[in-house]
């Protein structure tokens, strides 16, 4: 099966945003006020230029989309719950080879993250069992160790403009540190962060995020959030600038209350009490935040207009290029890749041919093309993938 650009929609629902800010220092702080009552409408070609349609050939099956990184040509997929294994794709989805060899001897990695392209043939990634980095390229079976054990516990690794970025626990298990060397691996800075922008679970642990950092376009700045609490933080290169506490208009849980593994966990209060919450992920735009949320049991999301700082709950956001399921969270992307410039979409193989079949339009160019190729209930996954435009300017009520 061969990928094919093509442009697509998807429908957002959200809530409103106002912002309030003061000054502490030199840092900025901000509230984004939710008003779940004021809901807009957008067109998805008001944010997208293009969607790529890409399935996975099925050469190898995957048990799982992990994680995605990008780049020109490349699509580096791991699979972290079946197989273990790192897959390298064209954009075509044609599978090119295998990366790198699992396990725990030299060169080698076990339960793999943050995954990274370092050149056209050379990749890093976090192997987390051995609390190291792997430096492997395309043609080689082994690569080359960087341990990690004097660093303690890490919970999220980036490269930033040629630096890396370190979200270190403490033995609470809060992340409490941001470390970040150069190049040679020289300590460069310890950012030692506040324990109230940090997780308020009495467990102290948060389970299942894979993101903390979610970095600027430009690559000199990053946005960052912990688990379990109502803030994330702006900062421009090293230095934080704004604090943003993103507050619910209603409903909004009682963070101090959470206790990850039990009846409090997050999101068994916000099911059970009809909740409403921050989901401690965005989606990155230089003119624009998605911000992800939930409402009791419903993964929601919301934007913020960085030019005029206001913000919206999106009712919907209209597909006006094909007819394909509706798309309501950021928590599927955000969760496959902190990457900015796309907004990544997946649907399993049964999934897209039930789509298919209950569909009547007929004369869609790109539902034809879908059909075109031919999905058997067996296939693995495929992936929509939109790309970003580098300009969005958006008309406010």
């Amino acid at each position: 099966m061969r990928g094919f650009l093509l442009f697509i929609v998807f429908l957002v629902t959200g809530f409103a945003c106002q912002s309030n800010s003061e000054k502490t220092g030199d840092i900025q702080v901000k509230e984004i006020f939710i008003d779940l009552d004021q809901p807009v409408n957008f067109k998805a070609s008001q944010f997208f230029d293009t969607c790529f349609i890409v399935p996975l050939d099925n050469r190898e099956l995957i048990g799982e989309v992990s994680e995605l990184f990008l780049d020109e040509n490349h699509m580096l997929i791991t699979d972290k719950r079946s197989t273990q294994k790192i897959y390298l794709y064209d954009w075509e989805g044609s599978l090119i080879q295998f990366l790198g060899t699992e396990g725990e001897g030299p060169g080698e990695y076990k339960f793999q993250r943050n995954i990274q392209l370092l050149s056209k043939d050379e990749f890093v990634l976090y192997s987390s069992a051995t609390n190291k980095l792997v430096y492997q390229k395309f043609s080689e079976q082994l690569g080359q160790d960087l341990n990690l054990d004097t660093l303690g516990p890490l919970k999220d690794f980036k490269l930033l403009n040629g630096n890396y970025y370190f979200a270190r626990e403490n033995e609470s298990k809060t992340t409490n540190q941001i470390l970040v060397f150069d190049s040679d691996f020289e300590l460069l800075e310890e950012i030692k962060l506040d324990e109230k922008f940090l997780s308020q679970d009495q467990s102290k642990y948060g389970m299942g995020k894979e993101n903390y950092f979610f970095p600027k376009w430009d690559g000199k700045g990053f946005y960052f959030s912990d688990v379990e609490n109502p803030h994330f933080l702006d900062f421009e290169n090293d230095l934080l600038k704004t604090i943003y506490r993103v507050r619910l208009s209603e409903r909004e849980i009682d963070y101090s209350k959470i206790s990850t593994g039990s009846d409090q966990g997050r999101l068994n209060l916000a099911r059970s009490q009809n909740l409403t919450y921050f989901a401690n992920a965005v989606q990155v735009h230089p003119d624009f935040l998605f911000i992800g949320y939930g409402d009791g049991p419903i993964s929601k999301m919301a934007i913020w207009d960085k030019k005029s700082d206001i913000a919206y709950p999106v009712e919907k956001i209209e597909n006006d290029f094909a007819v394909l399921p509706n798309i309501n969270s950021i928590g599927m992307s955000a969760g496959l890749t902190a990457q900015p410039g796309f907004y990544i979409f997946m649907l399993e193989a049964p999934m897209l041919i039930d789509v298919l079949e209950r569909i009547d339009e007929k004369d869609n160019v790109y539902l034809k093309k879908l059909r075109a190729l031919n999905i058997q209930k067996d296939d693995n996954p495929i992936l929509f993938i939109y790309r970003f435009k580098q300009s969005v300017n958006l008309k406010w009520p």
